[in-house]
Protein backbone atom coordinates (compact mmCIF):
# COMPACT_ATOMS: atom_id res chain seq x y z
CA UNK A 1 0.00 0.00 0.00
CA UNK A 2 1.64 3.19 -0.68
CA UNK A 3 2.01 6.30 1.79
CA UNK A 4 -1.07 8.29 -0.31
CA UNK A 5 -3.25 5.21 0.33
CA UNK A 6 -2.18 5.18 4.13
CA UNK A 7 -2.50 8.52 4.54
CA UNK A 8 -6.55 8.15 3.36
CA UNK A 9 -6.93 5.63 5.26
CA UNK A 10 -5.79 6.96 8.72
CA UNK A 11 -7.94 10.14 7.58
CA UNK A 12 -11.29 7.87 7.35
CA UNK A 13 -12.23 7.71 10.88
CA UNK A 14 -10.98 11.52 11.73
CA UNK A 15 -13.30 12.84 8.96
CA UNK A 16 -16.34 10.57 10.49
CA UNK A 17 -15.35 12.52 13.90
CA UNK A 18 -15.62 15.06 12.59
CA UNK A 19 -18.60 15.05 10.39
CA UNK A 20 -20.20 13.47 13.80
CA UNK A 21 -19.59 16.46 15.60
CA UNK A 22 -20.47 19.16 13.35
CA UNK A 23 -24.22 17.11 13.62
CA UNK A 24 -23.01 18.37 16.90
CA UNK A 25 -24.72 16.38 18.78
CA UNK A 26 -23.48 16.26 21.76
CA UNK A 27 -26.12 15.96 22.94
CA UNK A 28 -29.34 14.31 22.92
CA UNK A 29 -31.93 15.09 20.82
CA UNK A 30 -28.87 17.02 19.93
CA UNK A 31 -27.42 15.73 16.83
CA UNK A 32 -27.36 19.31 16.00
CA UNK A 33 -24.79 21.93 17.50
CA UNK A 34 -27.17 23.35 19.51
CA UNK A 35 -28.52 20.86 21.75
CA UNK A 36 -32.15 20.33 22.42
CA UNK A 37 -32.45 20.00 26.27
CA UNK A 38 -29.18 20.08 28.56
CA UNK A 39 -28.18 23.51 30.03
CA UNK A 40 -30.24 23.32 33.28
CA UNK A 41 -32.31 20.73 35.03
CA UNK A 42 -35.07 23.35 35.64
CA UNK A 43 -35.33 23.37 31.30
CA UNK A 44 -34.29 19.81 30.92
CA UNK A 45 -37.33 18.42 33.59
CA UNK A 46 -39.81 20.98 30.84
CA UNK A 47 -38.90 19.11 27.93
CA UNK A 48 -36.04 21.70 26.89
CA UNK A 49 -38.08 24.56 27.21
CA UNK A 50 -37.06 28.01 28.98
CA UNK A 51 -36.93 30.88 26.71
CA UNK A 52 -39.86 32.88 28.27
CA UNK A 53 -39.62 31.74 31.83
CA UNK A 54 -35.92 31.48 33.02
CA UNK A 55 -35.23 33.80 35.67
CA UNK A 56 -32.06 33.02 37.03
CA UNK A 57 -28.32 32.86 36.02
CA UNK A 58 -28.94 30.12 33.60
CA UNK A 59 -30.74 33.07 31.40
CA UNK A 60 -26.92 33.68 30.37
CA UNK A 61 -27.82 30.59 27.26
CA UNK A 62 -31.11 30.92 27.29
CA UNK A 63 -32.21 34.05 26.60
CA UNK A 64 -30.19 37.30 28.03
CA UNK A 65 -33.33 39.68 28.06
CA UNK A 66 -34.65 37.29 30.41
CA UNK A 67 -31.63 38.27 32.69
CA UNK A 68 -33.77 41.52 33.62
CA UNK A 69 -36.23 38.93 36.22
CA UNK A 70 -33.49 38.98 38.56
CA UNK A 71 -33.76 41.21 41.20
CA UNK A 72 -29.92 41.69 42.41
CA UNK A 73 -27.69 38.64 41.61
CA UNK A 74 -27.77 35.64 40.64
CA UNK A 75 -25.53 32.37 40.37
CA UNK A 76 -25.96 29.24 38.90
CA UNK A 77 -24.30 25.83 38.43
CA UNK A 78 -25.46 22.48 36.56
CA UNK A 79 -24.05 19.34 35.52
CA UNK A 80 -25.37 17.05 32.82
CA UNK A 81 -23.85 13.76 32.21
CA UNK A 82 -25.02 12.37 28.95
CA UNK A 83 -24.33 8.28 27.55
CA UNK A 84 -25.11 8.25 23.97
CA UNK A 85 -25.29 4.79 21.55
CA UNK A 86 -25.14 4.75 17.85
CA UNK A 87 -25.99 1.51 15.63
CA UNK A 88 -25.22 1.63 11.95
CA UNK A 89 -23.73 -0.29 9.09
CA UNK A 90 -20.94 -0.76 8.41
CA UNK A 91 -21.07 -1.71 4.72
CA UNK A 92 -24.00 -3.78 4.01
CA UNK A 93 -27.35 -4.92 6.24
CA UNK A 94 -26.57 -7.25 8.61
CA UNK A 95 -23.37 -5.84 9.31
CA UNK A 96 -24.90 -3.34 11.94
CA UNK A 97 -22.87 -2.27 15.07
CA UNK A 98 -23.37 -0.17 18.12
CA UNK A 99 -21.22 1.78 19.74
CA UNK A 100 -19.85 2.61 23.10
CA UNK A 101 -21.94 4.96 25.59
CA UNK A 102 -19.18 7.30 26.65
CA UNK A 103 -19.66 10.04 29.51
CA UNK A 104 -20.36 13.01 28.19
CA UNK A 105 -19.77 15.59 31.22
CA UNK A 106 -21.86 18.94 30.52
CA UNK A 107 -22.14 21.46 32.27
CA UNK A 108 -22.97 25.20 33.14
CA UNK A 109 -21.81 27.93 35.49
CA UNK A 110 -23.18 31.57 35.22
CA UNK A 111 -23.75 34.29 37.18
CA UNK A 112 -26.05 37.53 37.10
CA UNK A 113 -25.65 40.94 38.84
CA UNK A 114 -28.03 44.37 38.58
CA UNK A 115 -26.37 47.11 37.78
CA UNK A 116 -28.60 49.63 37.47
CA UNK A 117 -32.31 50.26 37.76
CA UNK A 118 -32.69 48.59 34.35
CA UNK A 119 -29.45 47.39 33.56
CA UNK A 120 -28.49 43.75 34.71
CA UNK A 121 -25.24 42.00 33.41
CA UNK A 122 -24.06 38.32 33.03
CA UNK A 123 -21.42 36.23 32.75
CA UNK A 124 -21.06 32.42 32.01
CA UNK A 125 -19.67 29.38 30.41
CA UNK A 126 -20.78 25.90 29.16
CA UNK A 127 -20.45 23.20 26.95
CA UNK A 128 -21.76 23.91 24.05
CA UNK A 129 -22.15 21.07 22.20
CA UNK A 130 -19.70 17.98 22.35
CA UNK A 131 -19.81 14.00 21.37
CA UNK A 132 -18.03 11.00 22.00
CA UNK A 133 -18.12 7.18 20.77
CA UNK A 134 -16.53 4.32 20.65
CA UNK A 135 -16.72 1.52 17.66
CA UNK A 136 -14.45 -1.18 18.79
CA UNK A 137 -13.30 -4.01 16.62
CA UNK A 138 -15.41 -3.24 14.02
CA UNK A 139 -15.83 -6.85 12.02
CA UNK A 140 -17.08 -5.69 8.38
CA UNK A 141 -13.97 -3.20 8.92
CA UNK A 142 -11.23 -6.25 9.32
CA UNK A 143 -11.15 -4.96 13.61
CA UNK A 144 -10.72 -1.73 13.29
CA UNK A 145 -11.65 0.24 16.37
CA UNK A 146 -12.54 4.04 16.13
CA UNK A 147 -12.90 6.47 19.38
CA UNK A 148 -13.05 10.23 19.20
CA UNK A 149 -14.21 13.16 21.18
CA UNK A 150 -15.33 16.28 20.83
CA UNK A 151 -16.58 19.37 22.43
CA UNK A 152 -17.37 22.99 21.63
CA UNK A 153 -17.16 25.16 25.18
CA UNK A 154 -19.00 28.62 24.57
CA UNK A 155 -18.17 32.14 26.64
CA UNK A 156 -20.65 34.32 27.04
CA UNK A 157 -20.82 37.81 28.57
CA UNK A 158 -24.63 39.09 27.88
CA UNK A 159 -26.46 42.15 29.01
CA UNK A 160 -30.19 42.71 29.63
CA UNK A 161 -31.78 46.52 29.22
CA UNK A 162 -35.10 47.04 30.47
CA UNK A 163 -36.92 48.90 27.55
CA UNK A 164 -40.66 49.11 29.14
CA UNK A 165 -42.03 47.72 32.55
CA UNK A 166 -43.22 44.71 30.39
CA UNK A 167 -40.73 44.93 27.99
CA UNK A 168 -36.36 43.51 28.07
CA UNK A 169 -34.23 43.36 25.68
CA UNK A 170 -30.85 41.39 25.77
CA UNK A 171 -27.48 41.56 24.08
CA UNK A 172 -24.98 39.10 24.17
CA UNK A 173 -21.20 38.33 22.81
CA UNK A 174 -20.39 34.27 22.36
CA UNK A 175 -16.76 33.08 22.21
CA UNK A 176 -16.50 29.66 21.17
CA UNK A 177 -14.02 27.05 21.95
CA UNK A 178 -13.55 23.51 19.81
CA UNK A 179 -11.57 20.52 20.33
CA UNK A 180 -11.23 17.50 18.85
CA UNK A 181 -9.59 14.16 19.66
CA UNK A 182 -9.65 10.66 17.08
CA UNK A 183 -8.00 8.02 17.37
CA UNK A 184 -8.41 4.55 14.99
CA UNK A 185 -6.46 1.06 15.04
CA UNK A 186 -6.37 -0.21 11.81
CA UNK A 187 -3.93 -3.23 11.49
CA UNK A 188 -2.76 -2.17 7.66
CA UNK A 189 -1.24 0.94 9.07
CA UNK A 190 0.35 -0.84 12.10
CA UNK A 191 -0.87 0.92 15.18
CA UNK A 192 -3.04 4.44 16.21
CA UNK A 193 -3.68 7.00 13.81
CA UNK A 194 -4.64 10.10 15.92
CA UNK A 195 -5.47 13.16 15.40
CA UNK A 196 -5.65 16.39 17.54
CA UNK A 197 -7.05 19.53 16.37
CA UNK A 198 -8.34 23.18 18.74
CA UNK A 199 -9.39 26.11 17.73
CA UNK A 200 -11.63 29.47 18.38
CA UNK A 201 -14.18 31.08 17.09
CA UNK A 202 -14.99 34.75 16.13
CA UNK A 203 -17.10 36.23 18.07
CA UNK A 204 -21.09 35.52 17.67
CA UNK A 205 -24.21 37.39 18.76
CA UNK A 206 -26.88 36.30 20.55
CA UNK A 207 -29.84 38.58 21.02
CA UNK A 208 -33.26 38.44 22.82
CA UNK A 209 -36.71 40.26 23.59
CA UNK A 210 -39.06 39.40 26.55
CA UNK A 211 -42.33 40.37 26.54
CA UNK A 212 -45.04 40.59 29.27
CA UNK A 213 -47.61 41.93 28.14
CA UNK A 214 -50.13 40.05 31.19
CA UNK A 215 -48.98 38.98 34.31
CA UNK A 216 -49.34 35.22 33.26
CA UNK A 217 -48.39 35.29 30.15
CA UNK A 218 -44.79 35.96 28.74
CA UNK A 219 -43.04 35.96 24.91
CA UNK A 220 -39.80 35.41 23.60
CA UNK A 221 -37.86 35.66 20.87
CA UNK A 222 -34.17 34.68 20.63
CA UNK A 223 -31.50 34.67 18.21
CA UNK A 224 -28.24 33.35 17.87
CA UNK A 225 -25.86 34.11 14.86
CA UNK A 226 -23.32 31.50 12.90
CA UNK A 227 -19.82 31.14 14.00
CA UNK A 228 -17.16 29.34 12.70
CA UNK A 229 -14.24 27.63 14.37
CA UNK A 230 -11.20 26.91 12.42
CA UNK A 231 -9.19 24.60 14.29
CA UNK A 232 -5.51 23.49 14.17
CA UNK A 233 -3.40 20.88 15.44
CA UNK A 234 -1.20 17.45 14.00
CA UNK A 235 -2.18 14.14 12.70
CA UNK A 236 0.17 11.31 13.93
CA UNK A 237 -0.14 8.43 11.51
CA UNK A 238 2.03 5.11 12.31
CA UNK A 239 4.86 4.30 9.80
CA UNK A 240 3.98 7.77 7.62
CA UNK A 241 4.61 10.00 10.45
CA UNK A 242 3.35 13.47 12.10
CA UNK A 243 2.39 16.35 10.19
CA UNK A 244 -0.07 19.44 11.00
CA UNK A 245 -3.32 19.69 10.73
CA UNK A 246 -6.74 21.85 10.37
CA UNK A 247 -10.04 21.31 9.95
CA UNK A 248 -13.13 23.29 10.64
CA UNK A 249 -17.25 23.54 10.99
CA UNK A 250 -19.74 26.24 11.32
CA UNK A 251 -22.07 26.37 14.05
CA UNK A 252 -25.52 27.93 12.20
CA UNK A 253 -27.19 30.89 13.33
CA UNK A 254 -30.54 29.97 14.65
CA UNK A 255 -34.34 31.59 15.85
CA UNK A 256 -36.13 30.46 19.25
CA UNK A 257 -39.72 31.13 20.31
CA UNK A 258 -40.67 30.65 23.55
CA UNK A 259 -44.22 31.48 25.62
CA UNK A 260 -44.89 30.75 28.91
CA UNK A 261 -48.67 30.55 31.52
CA UNK A 262 -48.32 30.91 34.93
CA UNK A 263 -51.23 30.32 37.00
CA UNK A 264 -52.23 29.64 40.68
CA UNK A 265 -49.65 32.36 42.39
CA UNK A 266 -46.76 30.74 39.69
CA UNK A 267 -46.92 27.40 40.83
CA UNK A 268 -48.22 26.09 37.88
CA UNK A 269 -46.73 26.67 34.56
CA UNK A 270 -46.69 25.53 30.89
CA UNK A 271 -44.00 26.49 28.42
CA UNK A 272 -43.85 26.15 24.25
CA UNK A 273 -40.47 26.31 22.79
CA UNK A 274 -40.12 25.86 18.99
CA UNK A 275 -36.62 26.74 17.64
CA UNK A 276 -35.19 26.72 13.46
CA UNK A 277 -31.70 25.67 12.99
CA UNK A 278 -30.16 27.24 10.08
CA UNK A 279 -27.76 24.34 8.23
CA UNK A 280 -28.55 24.41 4.68
CA UNK A 281 -26.45 27.57 4.08
CA UNK A 282 -23.04 26.47 6.43
CA UNK A 283 -23.32 23.10 6.84
CA UNK A 284 -23.06 21.73 3.02
CA UNK A 285 -19.40 19.86 3.66
CA UNK A 286 -16.39 19.01 6.02
CA UNK A 287 -12.72 19.62 4.70
CA UNK A 288 -9.69 18.33 6.75
CA UNK A 289 -6.42 19.08 5.47
CA UNK A 290 -2.98 17.69 6.48
CA UNK A 291 0.84 19.24 5.67
CA UNK A 292 2.24 15.96 4.18
CA UNK A 293 3.98 17.75 1.09
CA UNK A 294 7.48 16.72 2.55
CA UNK A 295 6.77 13.02 3.25
CA UNK A 296 4.13 12.58 0.41
CA UNK A 297 4.98 14.78 -2.42
CA UNK A 298 1.83 17.00 -1.87
CA UNK A 299 -0.66 18.14 1.03
CA UNK A 300 -3.32 15.77 1.38
CA UNK A 301 -6.87 17.02 1.67
CA UNK A 302 -9.87 15.02 2.54
CA UNK A 303 -13.71 16.32 2.13
CA UNK A 304 -16.91 15.11 3.98
CA UNK A 305 -20.68 15.67 1.91
CA UNK A 306 -23.00 16.41 4.66
CA UNK A 307 -25.35 18.86 2.79
CA UNK A 308 -27.78 19.03 5.76
CA UNK A 309 -31.35 20.50 5.95
CA UNK A 310 -32.41 23.13 8.33
CA UNK A 311 -33.71 21.53 11.07
CA UNK A 312 -36.56 22.39 13.72
CA UNK A 313 -38.07 21.09 17.29
CA UNK A 314 -40.08 21.88 19.47
CA UNK A 315 -40.71 21.56 22.97
CA UNK A 316 -43.54 21.18 25.74
CA UNK A 317 -43.40 21.43 29.65
CA UNK A 318 -45.08 21.67 32.10
CA UNK A 319 -44.53 22.49 36.00
CA UNK A 320 -46.36 22.43 39.18
CA UNK A 321 -45.82 23.18 42.74
CA UNK A 322 -47.60 21.74 45.25
CA UNK A 323 -46.04 24.00 48.44
CA UNK A 324 -43.68 26.81 48.64
CA UNK A 325 -40.87 23.80 48.50
CA UNK A 326 -41.34 21.25 46.17
CA UNK A 327 -42.93 20.76 42.69
CA UNK A 328 -42.61 17.83 39.70
CA UNK A 329 -41.94 18.62 36.23
CA UNK A 330 -42.76 17.01 32.25
CA UNK A 331 -41.87 17.85 29.19
CA UNK A 332 -41.47 16.22 25.96
CA UNK A 333 -38.92 17.17 22.61
CA UNK A 334 -39.69 16.96 18.88
CA UNK A 335 -36.54 17.30 16.88
CA UNK A 336 -36.43 16.85 13.06
CA UNK A 337 -33.07 16.04 12.03
CA UNK A 338 -30.93 18.19 9.64
CA UNK A 339 -29.18 14.59 8.21
CA UNK A 340 -30.68 13.61 5.19
CA UNK A 341 -30.62 10.00 3.74
CA UNK A 342 -28.36 10.89 1.20
CA UNK A 343 -25.28 11.61 3.87
CA UNK A 344 -26.37 9.51 6.54
CA UNK A 345 -23.36 8.10 7.87
CA UNK A 346 -22.39 5.93 11.66
CA UNK A 347 -21.27 8.99 13.47
CA UNK A 348 -24.48 11.36 12.57
CA UNK A 349 -28.12 11.62 14.06
CA UNK A 350 -29.88 9.34 11.85
CA UNK A 351 -32.69 10.96 9.03
CA UNK A 352 -36.11 11.52 10.43
CA UNK A 353 -37.48 12.54 13.92
CA UNK A 354 -35.88 11.98 17.48
CA UNK A 355 -38.28 11.60 20.71
CA UNK A 356 -37.53 12.87 24.23
CA UNK A 357 -39.85 12.63 26.80
CA UNK A 358 -38.24 14.36 30.32
CA UNK A 359 -38.80 14.26 33.78
CA UNK A 360 -38.05 16.31 36.33
CA UNK A 361 -37.93 17.37 40.23
CA UNK A 362 -37.79 21.24 42.17
CA UNK A 363 -36.82 22.06 45.83
CA UNK A 364 -36.73 25.80 46.99
CA UNK A 365 -35.62 27.16 50.03
CA UNK A 366 -36.04 30.67 50.33
CA UNK A 367 -33.21 31.30 48.19
CA UNK A 368 -32.00 28.50 47.09
CA UNK A 369 -33.00 26.05 44.66
CA UNK A 370 -31.80 22.40 43.50
CA UNK A 371 -33.12 21.02 40.33
CA UNK A 372 -33.27 17.32 38.93
CA UNK A 373 -33.80 16.33 36.11
CA UNK A 374 -33.73 13.05 33.24
CA UNK A 375 -34.32 12.73 30.11
CA UNK A 376 -34.12 9.66 27.20
CA UNK A 377 -34.32 10.75 23.18
CA UNK A 378 -34.07 8.01 20.50
CA UNK A 379 -34.20 8.04 17.10
CA UNK A 380 -34.61 5.19 14.13
CA UNK A 381 -33.84 5.14 10.82
CA UNK A 382 -34.26 2.60 7.86
CA UNK A 383 -32.02 3.03 4.81
CA UNK A 384 -32.62 1.15 1.45
CA UNK A 385 -29.74 2.00 -0.28
CA UNK A 386 -26.17 3.63 0.39
CA UNK A 387 -25.79 6.75 1.08
CA UNK A 388 -22.13 9.13 0.23
CA UNK A 389 -20.99 8.20 3.86
CA UNK A 390 -23.00 4.56 4.40
CA UNK A 391 -24.02 1.17 4.00
CA UNK A 392 -27.75 0.74 3.85
CA UNK A 393 -29.98 -1.11 7.08
CA UNK A 394 -30.97 -0.07 10.05
CA UNK A 395 -29.60 3.47 11.84
CA UNK A 396 -30.38 4.16 15.58
CA UNK A 397 -29.42 6.37 18.14
CA UNK A 398 -29.70 6.49 22.00
CA UNK A 399 -29.12 8.98 24.47
CA UNK A 400 -29.91 8.98 28.54
CA UNK A 401 -29.09 11.87 30.62
CA UNK A 402 -29.66 13.05 34.08
CA UNK A 403 -29.41 16.67 35.36
CA UNK A 404 -28.36 18.07 38.78
CA UNK A 405 -28.45 22.04 39.21
CA UNK A 406 -27.87 24.60 41.96
CA UNK A 407 -29.05 28.25 41.90
CA UNK A 408 -28.98 31.18 44.43
CA UNK A 409 -31.24 34.04 43.63
CA UNK A 410 -31.96 37.18 45.75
Amino acid sequence: MSGMQMMRRGFAPILGAVAFCASGYAAPAWAETEPATLYDARSVGMGGTGTAFIANAAAVYHNPANLDRIEHFSVTAAFTPTFSTFGAPWLTPGTEQNSSAPLLPFGFVGGALRLHERVVLGAGVYFHSGVGSTYEALPALGGLDQQFRLAVLEAALPLSIRILDNLSLGVGLRLPFGFLDSKTFNATLGGNAEQSLRGVSYPGAHLGILYRPLSWLSLALTYRSKTKIDMHGDTLLPGVGKFDSEGNWSMPHSLRLGTAFTFLDERLTLALDSRVQFYKESSKRLVSSAETQAVLGQDTTNTVELQWKNSASFHLGLEYFFNRFFGLRAGYALVMSATPAETVSPFTLPPGLVHEPTLGAGFRLASFEIDLAAAYALGRHRQSLPSLNGGPGDYTYDTWLLSLSASYTL
